[in-house]
């Protein structure tokens, strides 16, 4: 989304993803080869409890590549949560309306969620004991949605009918002349004077060979969510609220960018005006520059 809209308001946008582009042509809809390609360390990752595990998406789109498309409003009490934990501008209309234009931009509906046998049994056992019954809604194009397919969308939806981040927002970046760096891990945000001034990758090409990536920006964004996030800012001597200047967070990064790092870092981003910024998963970010780079758009 942050691509899309720095695109569409005239920038030059580079996304930087970690991991590699997939799309339909590439699922196999077998659990093992979508594990290995597309989920963060190979699927489940646990806290070091043991008391929580995460499931994410390294893949061009991230999570939404390979989720379950559940489209869920954030309810009241989360909302107030947040707005007592200080975060602005989440318990009012605003967030409402943005909430409802990415759920249009990403075709959410209830049309595409079929019932099962357990599921019907469900609905008729709360409607006999008085309790709500709702249809999820899911981010699904009706024109191409597949029923045989459906139980297959945790590795892939080979349909083609998932609004996923390549299908929209990403795909909105590219048809503004955003351009894609894949296989490209950032290890660093560059500064100068305080200020962000680009980043530092390195590019993994298929036969194994890996190139240097300097991308200069006077404006980087890393939206690369709350698992790989801190390595990248803390490895930039970034940390907590001094985040300097022109360098922008997504908020679970900023909550986060204290903590210690589990492992090494995501991706990067520039753009025409200058400017960068990251795609919403781990292992990614998107920068903004003028500055020629190899790319493979969505």
């Amino acid at each position: 989304m942050i691509a899309a809209t720095l695109a569409a308001d005239g920038l030059d946008v580079i996304v930087v993803e970690a991991s590699e582009y997939f799309n339909e042509s590439d699922f196999s809809n077998l659990d093992l080869d979508a594990y290995a390609k597309m989920y963060w360390r190979g699927g489940s990752n646990p806290t070091a409890d043991g008391n929580v595990s995460i499931m994410a998406g390294t893949t061009l789109g991230g999570g939404t590549t390979i989720n379950w498309m559940n489209c869920l409003r954030t309810r009241d009490g989360v909302r107030a949560e947040w707005a007592n934990a200080g975060l602005e501008g989440v318990d009012g209309p605003d967030y409402d309306a943005h909430l409802d234009a990415v759920l249009e931009r990403i075709s959410a509906n209830d049309a595409c969620s079929d019932l099962n046998g357990p599921h019907q049994r469900m609905k008729e056992g709360t409607e006999k004991l008085g309790w709500s019954f709702k249809t999820i809604v899911r981010n699904t194009d009706r024109e191409t949605y597949s029923p045989d397919n459906a139980g297959y969308v945790g590795f892939g939806d080979r349909s083609g009918s998932k609004q996923s981040g390549t299908k929209t927002y990403l795909a909105d970046a590219a048809a503004k002349g955003a351009r894609f760096l894949v296989r490209t891990r950032v290890a660093k945000v560059l500064t100068d004077g305080g200020a962000a001034s680009g980043i530092e990758a390195t590019q993994i090409h298929p036969d194994g060979t890996t190139t240097a990536v300097t991308i200069r920006a006077p404006r980087v964004v890393v939206a690369c969510g709350s698992l790989e996030s801190p390595a990248l800012l803390l490895r930039s001597g970034i940390g907590g609220a001094a985040v300097g200047e022109n360098l922008h967070l997504h908020p679970c990064a900023r909550r986060s960018s204290a903590s210690t790092p589990r492992t090494s870092v995501p991706g990067g981003a520039r753009r025409r005006r200058r400017s960068a910024t990251s795609s919403p998963t781990p292992a990614t970010a998107t920068a903004t520059s003028s500055s020629p780079a190899s790319t493979r758009p969505p």
